[in-house]
């Protein structure tokens, strides 16, 4: 097949129109091939050149993918699945992308903890499980979590415990702890701390369980005769963390109104 015409585009990209077909290739395509107006292409050389060219849209596709946000090798890998390269081409591109330091899992590490503690504020051990996931090595994760300011992670812990607590006015304390206990390690936050910030902030809960008891009381009161009704009572009282001594004196205190 004859070229018969050679078309510059965009982004370094030609369009070589043949005999009867078009195909567009990059310029560096173009200089290792040789290819000039009027060349003849056998049927061998223009599948090197197709060949070569989804290599390289590979290449400037995962460049693309890689430039808008730092990825992780182990992103990469995966992005690069979605082409149909061999291992040998896909190691090529990986290599090539690293040694112009464009993956670097050691920078990746150090961006990503960045970004958790400051923006969105995650604890420590939900950073070092998600750069696990990245398939960090394990020994990167470790030397640069001993970089983490800790000051930064407990004053974020700190602040969002005390706002929680200032806007309970549902919960009582046993409730509370019990949530905020889950929610801050599902954070990544150490037991230890959120227990800390608990205790410093929680305060006397007497109005919130004093308004719990009597929605509680008034839900049941004519539902049941009141042997059953003090039972149920009870029981809920009882599973939202109140004490038999609390439960025994509102009870108490209600009955003698």
């Amino acid at each position: 097949m004859k070229i018969l015409k050679i078309k510059k585009m965009a982004n370094n990209k030609y369009k070589i129109s043949l005999d009867n077909i078009e195909i567009i290739t990059f310029d560096t395509i173009i200089l290792e091939y040789n290819l000039l107006y009027k060349k003849e292409l056998t049927e061998k050389e223009l599948k090197k050149i197709s060949d070569k060219t989804y290599y390289f849209d590979a290449y400037n596709k995962t460049l693309k993918y890689i430039t808008k946000k730092i990825k992780s090798k182990k992103e990469v890998e995966k992005y690069l699945d979605s082409f149909k390269l061999n291992s040998n081409e896909k190691k090529e591109i990986l290599d090539k992308l690293i040694n112009l330091n464009l993956i670097n899992d050691r920078l990746y590490c150090k961006a990503f903890i960045n970004d958790k503690i400051n923006i969105f504020k995650y604890g420590v051990d939900k950073i070092e499980m998600q750069l696990k996931e990245k398939g960090i090595d394990y020994k990167i994760i470790q030397e640069e979590l001993l970089n983490i300011d800790y000051d930064i992670v407990n004053l974020n812990l700190e602040t969002k415990i005390k706002r929680k607590i200032k806007n309970n006015t549902k919960y009582n304390n046993f409730e509370l702890r019990q949530r905020l206990t889950m929610q801050f390690k599902k954070e990544g936050y150490e037991k230890e701390k959120i227990n800390e910030y608990i205790d410093k902030y929680i305060d006397n809960d007497d109005e919130i369980i004093k308004n719990q008891f009597d929605k509680l009381y008034y839900k049941y009161e004519n539902k049941y005769d009141k042997k059953i009704f003090l039972s149920k009572l009870k029981q809920k009282l009882y599973q939202k963390g109140f004490s038999s001594e609390v439960v025994n004196k509102l009870i108490q205190e209600k009955t003698e109104e």
